[in-house]
């Protein structure tokens, strides 16, 4: 692992997750992980704002 871990990059991580997780209104406990992976792969992933531009 490469840089720092912050517990603030960790909190704004848990922060953001949850509101998200408000939009789905009900996740199924055994699909949970499911979302939780896509929210990391979400936060993790570079944003450009153009992606489909070379």
């Amino acid at each position: 692992m490469s840089g720092e871990v912050h517990i603030n990059g960790i909190e704004g991580f848990w922060g953001k997750s949850s509101t998200n997780m408000h939009i789905y209104k009900g996740i199924r406990k055994k699909n949970w992980k499911y979302y939780l992976k896509g929210m990391e792969f979400r936060q993790n992933s570079p944003q450009d704002p153009n992606p489909f531009l070379v």
